[in-house]
């Protein structure tokens, strides 16, 4: 009886060994990239050179991810946990901005007190410390004899998608992706740790910024700001426009924001690129009027307080902000505006041409915001493609209001 028992079992045993070997090709993976980035992918310092960092540029000299007993140049102790997390703002904690409970979540992590519930973004980063001499650094005591020391906050790149750079740090995801630097880790032993981003170029290239301040809010001291796309606050067109006949011009007339933080290094980002085209009508469809205009960061948005140590307005160049129609009938003309970091924001305008013509019904809100689809360089110089002969280029424009 028992031999059949065993017999029967060892059966079953087989039976579901070869079920549960057809159906593993279709069972979801595990994430194991996220529980390697979470824990170890780069080793804590030790005071060897096996755990010594070479970061491919970013760090000036050699780089140690930070422990319990690591100083900085002034010997002070700064630790905050194995793991950093961001804490999120919609513009700058000094302008009025709050934590944005979009992209926060309570959850446990470890920060300056030991183990306890933080509000921050749930993607943690590496804090390193450079440069470190290893035949300097003792626990407790400076890291480098001479040299002050920096402070890096890292992650791999695998890490990021565009829901990342989306509610981090509202940027446009395609172009933050494809143009923040990439920065190769290894050990000096030559093990290869991966290709990891810095925070500070995340958010500079999304148009924001990230500091280690520390507040009560997040007690793994580590903070990204976010600046919002830029806002057409007018697009309108002209009392004076003669809408009876086809051509003559119909001038039109826009102004807004732009919210594009200083890059990392302080240099101010002040332009947006405007492009007006002629997208609906009769005749001249196509048609655009395109170029630079340089942002008075002097100039506050009331209506964004959270943003005032970002905002810059701008204003259209008055000789060029025209199209003349070659027939009678209905135009739609849609501005688009990008700021410094590739982000859009549209509005169109719609006016008829003949004996009953005039100006269309307004845009309701100023058009679409936080459009990604517009794909232009940032260096484009102005051009004015299809516009009147009797219309010179103009290729700085200052915009004050």
């Amino acid at each position: 009886m028992k031999k059949n028992i065993g017999s029967k079992l060892r059966v079953w045993l087989i039976i579901g060994f070869i079920v549960i070997s057809n159906f593993l090709p279709y069972l979801p993976s595990w994430p194991t990239i996220t529980a390697q980035a979470a824990n170890d992918s780069i080793p804590m310092y030790d005071w060897t050179v096996n755990t010594l960092l070479y970061t491919d540029v970013l760090t000036p000299g050699p780089a140690g991810r930070q422990n319990g007993f690591m100083a900085n140049h002034l010997g002070r102790l700064q630790w905050f946990g194995p793991l950093r997390y961001p804490t999120v703002y919609r513009g700058h904690v000094e302008d009025g901005a709050t934590p944005l409970p979009e992209s926060n979540e309570y959850f446990n992590a470890e920060g300056r007190w030991g183990d306890h519930t933080v509000y921050a973004y749930k993607k943690p980063f590496y804090y390193l410390l450079a440069p470190v001499d290893v035949n300097f650094a003792k626990p407790n005591e400076p890291v480098h004899p001479s040299e002050e020391t920096e402070t890096f906050n890292v992650q791999l790149i695998e890490m990021f998608d565009e829901t990342d750079i989306e509610r981090m740090f509202n940027g446009n995801p395609e172009y933050v992706l494809s143009y923040t630097p990439k920065y190769n880790f290894s050990t000096y032993t030559g093990e290869v740790l991966g290709t990891y981003y810095y925070i500070r170029e995340l958010a500079s290239y999304s148009g924001g910024e990230a500091s280690n301040e520390c507040r009560s809010s997040n007690e793994t001291c580590l903070e990204i700001y976010q600046t919002d796309y830029p806002d057409i606050t007018s697009f309108t067109l002209r009392n004076t426009n003669d809408y009876s006949t086809p051509n003559k011009p119909i001038f039109m007339d826009f102004e807004g924001f732009e919210y594009v933080a200083n890059d990392r290094y302080g240099n101010v980002r002040d332009r947006v690129y405007y492009k007006l085209e002629v997208i609906e009508g009769p005749s001249i469809v196509g048609q655009k009027v395109e170029g630079n205009l340089i942002t008075n960061k002097g100039v506050d948005n009331p209506e964004k307080p959270h943003m005032n140590r970002y905002d810059g307005s701008y204003i259209s160049p008055t000789a060029l902000t025209q199209f003349t129609p070659t027939a009678e009938g209905t135009y739609k003309v849609q501005l688009t505006i990008t700021d410094a970091v590739m982000r859009t924001a549209t509005a169109t305008v719609t006016f008829t041409i003949g004996p009953n013509g005039g100006p269309g019904a307004p845009d309701d809100g100023g058009g679409e915001y936080g459009s990604c689809a517009v794909n232009i360089s940032t260096n484009a110089t102005q051009t004015i493609q299809s516009s009147p002969a009797d219309i010179s280029p103009v290729f700085e424009i200052s915009s004050i209001i």
